[in-house]
């Protein structure tokens, strides 16, 4: 037997079908990603490091903004994207963001090399809760148009997951005017129903702008409403946020809420649900630590609610507040 033959038959490493397949799989990937030149990608072949297969960056010009963790699958040829479908992976890339194990978004990018198209899935914190994985070790996701990649829906989601500040744009906050409002509520005829503020069209309050940090403009409004059946007026608010888009300065092109609730014992302070990039928490919290200032001498703290976590500002001092998921009884049995 020649040495060749020796050498084929021999039990030695080599590379499979698989091994090309996912070479061209990050090739595609890489492409696709890059072609806008808006994100860099960073994803290695036949990568070792566990759970991940690399980063994603996200560029501001030409200067890397944020990573993102992420891992790459291939689905079989026979799966077709044209129409819903279906993944089932492995629950590791899940369990990174589930348990924070990096403090970068984390992604699951599905490459459909027959037709080169690239979908993901990023793993935000509700969606995670929705996924409810508990020890599983696979998960099957399912996927459709609106998860194909694009440069303006996956940055979207990123930064509205990660809530960026431009610490380099400088916040301007009237400190003494917002204190003025919360302390000098008026009384007015806005009835509070069912926790709800409802009015008519011509707000019966009167707005301050409180708050600049370059195109975020942000305003409150305190004032003193009757509870339904009762004589006793209660302090409620609104600070609204506004995103101006152009150069006048004129064109909002996102508008956020967040409503002031004194209730007994503490003020609670609920931001609306919100797509929006350039409003940011940091902005709402800005005036949110001056109310604190102000209720403090009430010795009321401030409960800061706008998905998780809840944020607890007691006078000069702010602290993130963590809690634990519990499926109480009566939920098991659906």
């Amino acid at each position: 037997m020649s040495n060749m033959d020796d050498f084929m038959k021999a039990n030695l490493g080599g590379y499979q079908e698989k091994d090309f397949r996912e070479s061209d799989s990050i090739e595609i990937a890489t492409s696709i990603i890059e072609y806008g030149r808006h994100c860099k990608a960073h994803l290695q072949k036949q990568d070792k490091t566990a759970n991940i297969d690399g980063r994603i960056s996200i560029l501001l010009g030409s200067f890397e903004f944020q990573m993102v963790e992420a891992q790459v699958k291939t689905i079989p040829e026979d799966i077709d994207t044209t129409k819903d479908f279906s993944y089932s992976c492995e629950t590791k890339i899940i369990n990174i963001a589930r348990f924070r194990v990096s403090s970068n978004p984390v992604v699951l990018f599905i490459i459909d090399r027959k037709r080169k198209r690239l979908f993901f899935k990023l793993f935000t914190p509700d969606y995670v809760d929705y996924l409810n994985i508990g020890d599983q070790k696979y998960k099957t996701l399912h996927f459709d148009n609106s998860d194909e990649y694009s440069d303006e829906v996956f940055i979207g989601q990123v930064l509205r997951l990660v809530k960026h500040t431009n610490t380099d744009t400088d916040c301007y906050v009237r400190c003494k005017k917002i204190r003025q409002i919360i302390r000098n509520a008026k009384k007015t005829d806005y009835r509070h129903n069912n926790d709800k503020l409802v009015a008519g069209k011509i707000k019966p309050y009167d707005e301050y702008e409180v708050y600049q940090r370059g195109d975020v403009i942000g305003t409150l409004a305190a004032f003193r409403i009757k509870q339904e059946g009762k004589r006793k007026y209660i302090r409620n608010g609104f600070i609204d946020m506004y995103h101006h888009n152009g150069k006048d300065g004129v064109n909002i092109d996102e508008h956020d809420i967040a409503v002031i609730h004194f209730e007994k014992g503490y003020v609670r302070i609920t931001r609306q649900p919100s797509d929006s990039i350039n409003i940011t928490d940091a902005d709402f919290a800005n005036i949110v630590l001056e109310i604190a200032k102000e209720v403090d001498k009430e010795n009321l703290p401030v409960l800061y609610f706008h998905k998780s976590p809840v944020y607890w500002f007691n006078g000069n001092l702010m602290y993130q507040m963590k809690s634990e998921y519990i499926r109480l009884p009566w939920e098991m049995r659906f």
